[in-house]
């Protein structure tokens, strides 16, 4: 129950209740003053807990959406609009870090296109984005023009003020950083934004993380298949050439190379022939040949050993391959041994510049290469196959023209020359002659026949 004090006379007040000369409010009005400044303080109580619970149920939005999906691509973009929303900020980016630290990869928003076309190529990660690569710490930066470690903006770039960097770390190493700029409500970003994205950064690398086994998940199965699809197409029946055909192009397309190729041994002299290729860089070298002994990488096929390099062109094992007089970067050679033997060897590539192979596309073009010296060795044994049964089949016309047809010709000249010794007319003997000694040049011409029947040509990889 809320007291009143009792008013005295008129109510203009009583003994004590004089008013202030200085401040113009009686005495009467200081708890109401009061009061009313509880009030505004509750109010904005109320309000810095309403922003509160808004930026928690847009962090907790964030979360769910970052989450929501398994495809690497739709979760770096869902990571920069996210964080984009969350602080209220005009641009944001993300940028993807490479296995050397450099960006390989980065997403912006906030920018429009006509914007981009003017800046044209993407940041190569100096300045405060070097910094933040070099020093995964956050950085949060009121007027980012007044750090020392800034860069400044190539022409056609829009002005930007307020700066936040956050890294992403998957597994404690860096994936990529959040880079936020120029909040659309004013002012700078606060300590509370930073520990927003730092939140925000945390389950990024969760979802980051998912995506990534599940690409590889995938990516597994597809070279799995592709083994797979090896075996199958050889038990139907399929010629061993076209089978390796299709596993050139199955090959470039699985390890998302430029180019691809198929390698095979040129009997007897020390080359490797470049039998199938796959992808512009490499059709300029098919068909041609390079000598296994004049490089480093020749000698480590002979020798059964992969070869991996981030930059053809410039690594001096390669001196004398093809490659590397080729507009490529990264290579992958990979032997095909049979039984310790070398029958070839699969190649990949990408154009200079292109990101460089990880350890597993190796590891799965290897594997690869394993299954298609399986195919070199089943297309060695067909041929062989075929030679045996074709030798057979001479074998048997042989003995059955010896036996039957040469032994019948034979048999009926040896009567045609009886039977002209004993004719009385010159002429009639000379016919009858005549007709017997060609019996014989055709029984004789048949049996060298049948030791010249043509043998099959070497399928590739054979």
């Amino acid at each position: 129950m809320v007291q009143t004090r009792p008013r005295n006379g008129d109510g203009l007040g009583g003994p004590g209740d004089e008013p202030d000369p200085e401040s113009g409010l009686g005495f009467g009005d200081v708890p109401r003053l009061e009061l009313d400044q509880l009030l505004e303080q509750i109010v904005e109580r109320a309000e810095e807990v309403m922003a509160t619970q808004g930026r928690l149920r847009g962090l907790l939005r964030a979360h769910r959406a970052v989450g929501a999906d398994l495809e690497l691509p739709v979760v770096l973009r869902r990571v920069v609009t996210e964080a984009r929303a969350l602080v209220g900020a005009r641009y944001a980016a993300l940028g993807v870090l490479g296995a050397d630290g450099h960006l390989v990869e980065f997403l912006h928003e906030g920018m429009t296109d006509e914007e981009v076309r003017a800046i044209g190529r993407p940041p190569r990660g100096q300045g405060l984005l070097g910094a933040l690569i070099d020093d995964p710490q956050p950085i949060r930066l009121a007027d980012l023009h007044e750090d020392e470690r800034s860069a400044g903006f190539p022409v056609g770039h829009p002005p930007m003020t307020s700066f936040l960097g956050v890294p992403i770390r998957v597994h404690d190493e860096v994936f990529g950083n959040l880079y936020l700029t120029d909040r659309q409500s004013g002012g700078v970003f606060s300590a509370d934004d930073e520990e927003l994205v730092q939140a925000l950064a945390t389950s990024a690398a969760v979802a980051i993380e998912n995506a990534m086994l599940f690409a590889e998940t995938r990516r597994r199965q597809a070279w799995q298949a592709a083994s797979t699809q090896v075996a199958t197409d050889l038990l139907a029946g399929e010629e061993p050439a076209e089978v390796l055909e299709g596993l050139v192009a199955t090959l470039r397309e699985l390890s998302e190379s430029d180019g691809a190729a198929l390698l095979v041994p040129a009997e007897g002299t020390g080359e490797f022939l470049v039998a199938v290729a796959e992808g512009e860089p490499l059709a300029a070298v098919e068909n041609t040949r390079l000598r296994a002994r004049d490089s480093e990488a020749g000698l480590a096929l002979l020798a059964g050993r992969p070869i991996a390099t981030a930059d053809a062109p410039g690594d001096p094992r390669l001196v004398g391959v093809p490659l590397s007089r080729l507009d490529v970067g990264p290579a992958l050679v990979a032997p095909l041994n049979t039984a310790g033997a070398p029958r070839g060897a699969l190649a990949v590539c990408r154009r200079r510049g292109g990101a460089p192979y990880r350890r597993e596309d190796l590891d799965a073009v290897v594997s690869l290469a394993g299954h298609a010296g399986l195919v070199a060795a089943y297309a060695r044994v067909r041929l062989e196959q075929e030679l045996r049964r074709r030798l057979d089949d001479r074998d048997r016309i042989a003995d059955d023209l010896n036996t039957s047809v040469i032994a019948e010709l034979l048999a009926v000249a040896t009567d045609l020359t009886g039977l002209a010794g004993s004719m009385t007319s010159p002429v009639h003997r000379a016919k009858l002659l005549a007709q017997a000694n060609r019996l014989d040049r055709v029984a004789r011409g048949i049996g060298s026949s049948v030791f010249d029947l043509a043998r099959p040509d070497d399928p590739p990889g054979a």
